[in-house]
């Protein structure tokens, strides 16, 4: 079980390395040998798993998304459908697994506590990757190389090779592949931390901060911004004013530092980079014909001149019918009756909008955390209402 924990929780890892087939990664390798382990060990309760632990739009979505694969691969098949394909299976098992993996999981604290670690991990790496590089000039590389498991992006080696030449501002990765990235994985890590333990300001919490501050990611931000809003929302009564009143007043001296220092590097980029990742347009006249409007081109099947978010590339990829189906599925992971549940939710939205989430190999860990937030209360200091 513990096996299972570790290629979850290290997924952004694992990620970064291929197997020497087609766009299949280390990670993808695990999960599928974990799911043919969850299979077999419980072949009995089978059954007991698709009814009880996912909702019936959820596998309806899924039966959807390969019929959907199907009907492309036969009416435009060219010869290079066939990685398609394969992308559409991998977004499939992300969606998938968590269900399997989350009727498996007996002590689900114990899984939590993993990644905490492993985001702790992420978050201290990254430091010692900027000590390092400022007072000795020395780059620790976050990336391994070994020949059979060869790195599936080779912009971060090339980063990682000529990082010493870099004269201008530069934004270092830890051991992932992006310092988005660190924002999407180690933010979430402290909005887990949050909720479960109901502090802010723990050790543990303030490294992960700084992990998140250091990474310079417009996602790292929102997720201390949205983690703290949440924390004191929780709280309530008159410390909501109190801290709403701080946060704005740091917000003001904040912009106002960058202003007298003219520092375009930092708050420039940042707000340039949420408008570019939120404002993106230009995909819904992307259709050429009506078939295409409701069932899209066919996941991975067409070439993209710039970064589209995950929302603009399931419209393309599955339509109108698909992502209707995707946003089904999502908002039944969600208690309605539970504000964690829809604060988590609206955190994945707009995760959505701004990152490759929901069609990443980050979709296996963030729809665990639904399925934990849907089916219980209970934290890790055994807090038994509902938070």
């Amino acid at each position: 079980m513990n096996l299972y924990y570790l290629i979850v929780v290290f997924s952004p890892v694992l990620a970064l390395y291929g197997i020497g087939f087609s766009s299949i990664t280390l990670f993808d390798l695990g999960i599928f040998l974990s799911l043919v382990s969850i299979i077999f060990g419980k072949f009995v309760q089978a059954d007991f798993v698709f009814k009880n632990q996912a909702s019936a739009e959820s596998y309806l979505y899924v039966i959807l998304i390969i019929t959907l694969s199907v009907v492309h691969f036969i009416f435009s098949y060219q010869g290079g459908e066939i990685d398609s394909i394969m992308r559409s299976i991998k977004f499939l098992i992300y969606f998938l697994f968590p269900f399997m993996l989350f009727s498996s999981i007996s002590d689900f604290n114990k899984f939590l506590i993993y990644f905490s670690y492993a985001a702790l991990f992420v978050a201290i790496f990254l430091i010692i990757q900027y000590l390092l590089l400022f007072f000795t000039g020395y780059f620790l590389k976050g990336h391994l190389s070994i020949s059979f498991l060869p790195i599936l992006r080779p912009e971060l080696v090339e980063f990682s090779d000529s990082i010493t030449h870099y004269k201008d501002w530069i934004r270092l990765r830890s051991v992932l592949g992006e310092p988005s990235q660190i924002g999407i994985f180690v933010g979430l890590a402290l909005f887990v931390r949050v909720y479960f333990f109901n502090s802010f300001f723990s050790l543990i919490n303030v490294v992960l901060i700084i992990g998140l501050v250091m990474s310079f990611s417009t996602t790292s931000y929102a997720f201390i911004v949205a983690s703290y809003v949440y924390y004191i929302l929780r709280r309530g009564g008159v410390y909501i004013v109190i801290n709403i009143f701080a946060i704005f007043a740091i917000f003001v001296l904040f912009l106002y530092y960058f202003y007298l220092n003219n520092i375009e590097v930092g708050m420039g980029r940042i707000l340039k980079s949420l408008i570019n990742r939120i404002g993106r347009d230009g995909f819904i006249e992307s259709y050429e014909n009506i078939f295409n409007l409701f069932f899209g081109y066919g996941y991975g099947s067409f070439v993209l001149e710039k970064w589209l978010p995950s929302i603009s590339r399931i419209l393309l990829s599955f339509g109108l019918i698909g992502f209707l189906m995707f946003i089904i599925s999502i908002f039944r992971l969600v208690n309605i009756k539970s504000f964690t549940s829809i604060y988590f939710l609206l955190i994945y939205l707009f995760l959505s909008f701004g990152s490759e989430v929901p069609l990443s190999f980050f979709n296996t860990l963030y729809i665990l955390i639904f399925l934990y937030l849907k089916k219980n209360s209970i934290n890790l200091n055994g807090c038994k209402k509902e938070c």
